[in-house]
C-alpha cells in the first residue's frame, strides 16, 4: 500500500485533499447564518417599479410577472434600478441576492463595466463609496434561473445604502427576481477552519518549493521556475480590489496604445488577429503567458519525465492557485481562468517538444 501511495506521488494527493477540503468549505459549508427579514421594499416588483430609482435613457427597463427585465443591445450605455436604505441598526454584514437569467453580456474594457447587483455605501459628503468591495458580476449567458449572492461588510463610515440591479457601459439582457438584502454574520467556527487551511498552503508550497532544489539540475532553469512560480502565486493572493485597480489602469494604457496606433498608417498593415488580440484583457494574457512559461521550463529542465505526469502536476497546481483566491477578499476561483492556465501549459509543452527534437537533430547531424 505504501508503495502504491508514493508511486501516485504523495505531494499530488496532500495537494488534491487539499483542494477538496477547501471547495467543500467554501462551497457547501454553512459559512453564514442569514435573517429573515428582506431589507429591501417591493423586491418582488409586484409594485412595479415603486421605491425604485429608474434609469433607461438608452436602453429599455420593463417589469413583468413579478420580475425586472433590463435591455440594452445598442451602443454600451448605463441601465439601472436603485434603491436607497438606511443602515440598519447593530448589523455589520448583509448578505445580497437574486435570482438571474443573462443573455448576451458583454464584458467591458475596465473592470465595473458589467451587468451585476451591488451594494454600495454613501458617505456623510453624498459620495459613493465604490472603493469597498461592493459587487457581484452577473454571468454573460444564462438562459435558466441561476441563484447569485454575496455577503457584504457595512462600511464603518457608510450613512446610507444603494442596492442596484445594474447594467453599466455594456450591452446585454438582465432578467431579476426574488432580490433579497438581509442581515448575515459568519459563524464563529468558519475563520478558524479557514486560517487552519490557509496555513496547511503554507506548509505543503513550502515542503514543495524545499524539494524544487533537487528538482533541476540546471540552476538558471531552477532559479527561472520558482521566480514565475512565485509570481503566479503571488497573483492570485492580490485581493480583488487591488486587483482590478491595476487591470484597468493597465488596460487603459492598452487602450491609450491602440488609439495612437489607429490613428497612424501603420494600423492598415497589421493583420486582423494582432488587432484582436490587443482586445483580449490583461489578465487572461497573464495566467496563459505565465503557465506557457512555466510548463516550458519544467519540460525542458526534466524531459526525461512522462509527458501526462509533468501535465497533471501543473494542471493540479493551476488547480490549487484557483481555490486559493477563496481565501483572499473580494476574489472567487473561475473555471474559464483555469482553462485558460491549461490552454497556457500545453502551448509551454509544445514548444519545449519543438526545441528538444531541434537539439537531438543537430546532435545527430
Amino acid at each position: 500500500m505504501r508503495t502504491l501511495i508514493y508511486s501516485i506521488g504523495i505531494e499530488r494527493i496532500v495537494i488534491f485533499l487539499l483542494i477538496l477540503a477547501t471547495l467543500i468549505l467554501f462551497t457547501l459549508a454553512p459559512r453564514y447564518q442569514v435573517g429573515s427579514i428582506n431589507l429591501l421594499y417591493n423586491s418582488d416588483f409586484s409594485e412595479g417599479f415603486k421605491t425604485w430609482t429608474e434609469s433607461s435613457n438608452c436602453g429599455k427597463l420593463s417589469q413583468k410577472l413579478n420580475e425586472a427585465l433590463l435591455e440594452n443591445q445598442e451602443a454600451p450605455c448605463t441601465i439601472f434600478l436603485r434603491q436607497h436604505l438606511p443602515i440598519p441598526k447593530s448589523v455589520s454584514q448583509l448578505m445580497l441576492s437574486a435570482e438571474v437569467k443573462t443573455h448576451n453580456i458583454s464584458q467591458g474594457k475596465l473592470s465595473w463595466q458589467s451587468a451585476r447587483l451591488s451594494l454600495v455605501g454613501i458617505d456623510e459628503n453624498t459620495e459613493k463609496m465604490w472603493h469597498h468591495p461592493h459587487m457581484i458580476k452577473l454571468p454573460p449567458k444564462s438562459m435558466e434561473w441561476q441563484h447569485v449572492s454575496q455577503v457584504f461588510s457595512i462600511p464603518p463610515d457608510a450613512v446610507e445604502l444603494i442596492v442596484g440591479l445594474e447594467i453599466m457601459e455594456t450591452t446585454g439582457t438582465v432578467s431579476a427576481r426574488k432580490l433579497k438584502l438581509v442581515p448575515a454574520s459568519e459563524n464563529s467556527w468558519f475563520p478558524i477552519a479557514a486560517n487552519s487551511l490557509l496555513f496547511l498552503w503554507g506548509v505543503v508550497f513550502l515542503w514543495l518549493g524545499k524539494n524544487l532544489r533537487q528538482l533541476f539540475s540546471s540552476k538558471i532553469i531552477q532559479g527561472s521556475f520558482l521566480i514565475v512560480s512565485g509570481f503566479i502565486v503571488i497573483g492570485c493572493m492580490i485581493p480583488g480590489k487591488v486587483r482590478d485597480l491595476i487591470l484597468d489602469q493597465a488596460q487603459e494604457k492598452i487602450e491609450n496604445i491602440k488609439m495612437v496606433l489607429t490613428e497612424s498608417f501603420i494600423w492598415s498593415y497589421v493583420p486582423l488577429e494582432f488587432q484582436a488580440d490587443l482586445s483580449i484583457t490583461p489578465d487572461k494574457v497573464g495566467h496563459f503567458v505565465l503557465f506557457a512559461t512555466l510548463a516550458f521550463l519544467f519540460r525542458t529542465g526534466r524531459p526525461q519525465d512522462r509527458f501526462a505526469s509533468q501535465c497533471f502536476n501543473l494542471m493540479l497546481f493551476a488547480a490549487s492557485t484557483e481555490v486559493l483566491q477563496f481565501f483572499i477578499s473580494d476574489r472567487q476561483p473561475g473555471v474559464i481562468d483555469w482553462s485558460i492556465d491549461v490552454g497556457g501549459l500545453f502551448l509551454g509543452f509544445f514548444f519545449a517538444e519543438i526545441l528538444r527534437r531541434r537539439q537531438k537533430n543537430d546532435n545527430l547531424s
